[in-house]
């Protein structure tokens, strides 16, 4: 109950900075964090606030979460990547090209947009092979177009990051959307 009350709470900025500072104390405790806020983002029966909150949490403490392990940290960004390129899997073919359909696909654009924002703070920390792994390509040149979805600031830099680490150029996307 604490925590879907605390999720739909309007400006409760200072809860969620106090929840980060405590589970990053322990290993266990940003694991069950990460793990339990992961797992609502995920549900796809949760309400839609509370899901979306959930996906920033976890994308606001694997950003700045830098006393939690890397294990843990590339654990939480695996799982997701894998939860959206399943979605993409069973639900790409049924919507239209390239045309964001938010209301329907909300979890998923919350989730792509935490895995972006998060990789913008991790790229630096995070090998070749951990990146390839995650398969951004397949995501962000999905028709669900999470791209276009994703706030300006953190596609831009997101964009700009993984093209200046090598890990993939999506330019192209940016400005295709541009078009639409």
């Amino acid at each position: 109950m604490g925590r879907s009350f605390l999720l739909t709470t309007h400006r409760c900025k200072h809860v969620q900075f106090l929840w980060f500072y405590f589970a990053s104390q322990r290993e266990a405790s940003a694991k069950e964090f990460l793990d339990t806020f992961t797992s609502i983002a995920f549900d796809p029966h949760k309400p839609k606030p509370v899901q979306i909150t959930s996906a920033a949490y976890v994308g606001s403490f694997l950003a700045r979460g830098l006393a939690i392990p890397t294990r843990v940290v590339q654990a939480s960004i695996v799982a997701i990547s894998e939860y959206l390129l399943d979605y993409i899997r069973v639900h790409a073919h049924h919507q239209e090209r390239f045309s964001p359909d938010v209301h329907r696909h909300v979890g998923f654009y919350a989730l792509s947009q935490t895995l972006l924002y998060a990789l913008c703070f991790l790229f630096p920390y995070l090998d070749e092979d951990f990146l390839v792994r995650l398969e951004l390509d397949q995501i962000v040149r999905s028709s669900l177009n999470p791209l276009m979805v994703t706030l300006p600031t953190v596609r831009d830099e997101f964009v700009r990051l993984s093209e200046y680490f090598g890990v993939l150029n999506c330019a192209d996307v940016v400005h295709r959307n541009r078009r639409l």
